[in-house]
């Protein structure tokens, strides 16, 4: 049966593997391209916020424009475990990092900071055994795939925050982007009939990214002197690119290719929260993401993403900081979120997810040390046919350090 292996297969068995596209995961579409936004832990709490902080005095790392409420020179990292489970295909998980942040308090009304944070990552494999190709004259070519990703997009981010007024904060951070994109296909061809498997053939593709983004946010009271806050949050790219190497049956096929200005995610997201007591704050959100330079639509970002919504509520308790027992000094974060999802294969008809958190946290009242937990679990609908839905949890814990590195000793954190 390898006789059979004509060199019309063999040119048509390179097409298929290189350019074939077959259904997978939204994990995929979601874990890579799916817009630059990677809140962390303590907003992870609350359903994914971005733009208002949890309490009238907090702040949040993915909130650039509420930095200037710190108090200390601040050192923060995390990490985040994660898991998806996609039917009969299994389950993908990953521990990795998730945020890394310093930010340098100068006085009451200026911060800057530096911090490296996920863009995007996807970690998947999947296998592929119904693929039929009627593109011969006289046979009927059956093949298996199996294909693997993984990697991601990462940024590097320096930015400041500014109190313009007692009512009104601006933040402005640029984003240095970088990260690759491993593509890994073999393909098996099969003889139904005969029980016959040909040679596998293997292809894989690796694309490493570099680009710019900016950030602009800005937080007011509103009305001003009122215990409302409006947050809002822009990202506009400046240019990513990538250069693409591929390889077919370990031989490097052409040169590296070269793809520039290619289409990425620009993004507004509009929230507002309200103290309805001393301690208790709901926030609602809402966010829309367009894909830019769409006419640039390659292989990445905009290959199946053309826009993205989602809406967002959430509940905070922010502790005063004097109460005499533990658990009052703790925080605690309840949210819920939805975002629809539009691609490009889909037409009017989204893929739509919906998730739930809670999380909680303490902070030394003595020097502003803090510890951050937050769950997350939810449920996406799924592109392939024999999968109805993906379900994914999230656990995410962050620790920060408050020094008074940088400010007059006789100051104290408050």
């Amino acid at each position: 049966m390898i006789g059979r292996f004509s060199p019309l297969l063999g040119v048509t068995a390179i097409l298929v593997l290189i350019a074939s596209t077959p259904a997978q995961s939204s994990l995929e579409l979601v874990g890579f391209g799916m817009g630059l936004t990677s809140p962390n832990v303590q907003s992870q709490g609350l359903g994914g916020m971005m733009t208002i902080p949890a309490g009238q005095g907090e702040w949040l790392y993915s909130s650039t424009a509420s930095w200037h409420r710190i108090r200390s020179t601040q050192l923060h990292a995390s990490i985040e475990a994660s898991r998806s489970n996609l039917g009969d295909l299994g389950s993908f998980a990953r521990v990795v990092p998730q945020n890394f942040h310093f930010l340098v308090h100068v006085n009451r009304r200026l911060s800057y900071g530096i911090g490296i944070e996920p863009v995007s990552r996807v970690d998947m494999a999947i296998h592929d055994s119904s693929g039929t190709f009627y593109g011969l004259p006289e046979d009927t070519l059956h093949y298996a795939q199996f294909r693997s990703i993984s990697g991601g997009l990462s940024a590097f981010n320096i930015g400041f925050s500014r109190l313009i007024r007692p009512s009104l904060s601006i933040g402005v951070a640029v984003n240095i982007l970088f990260g690759s994109l491993s593509q890994n296909d073999t393909l098996y061809f099969l003889d139904l009939d005969r029980g016959d498997i040909f040679p596998a053939l293997r292809a894989a593709r690796r694309l490493e990214f570099n680009g710019q983004t900016i950030n602009l946010s800005v937080l007011a009271d509103i009305p001003p002197g009122s215990r409302g806050q409006l947050g809002t949050q822009l990202v506009l790219p400046i240019s990513l690119g990538a250069k693409e190497f591929r390889t077919f049956s370990g031989l490097a096929v052409l040169d590296p290719v070269n793809h520039r200005n290619i289409g990425s995610p620009a993004s507004l997201t509009v929230g507002y929260g309200t103290q309805i007591t001393d301690l208790q704050r709901i926030i609602g959100e809402v966010g829309w993401s367009k894909l830019w330079r769409d006419e640039q639509r390659d292989m990445l970002f905009g290959r199946y993403l053309e826009a993205r919504r989602s809406m967002r509520l959430g509940w905070s308790r922010v502790p005063k900081g004097d109460e005499s027992l533990v658990i009052g000094r703790i925080f605690y974060r309840m949210g819920f979120h939805r975002i629809d999802y539009y691609l490009s294969n889909l037409k009017n008809d989204p893929l739509t997810e919906f998730g739930f958190a809670l999380g909680l946290g303490f902070r030394s009242p003595a020097f502003g040390h803090r510890v951050d937990l937050s769950i997350q679990i939810g449920q996406r609908e799924s592109s392939l046919a024999d999968v109805q839905a993906e379900r994914f949890y999230r656990l995410s814990i962050g620790v920060t350090t408050a020094e008074l590195w940088f400010v007059r000793p006789k100051k104290r954190w408050d």
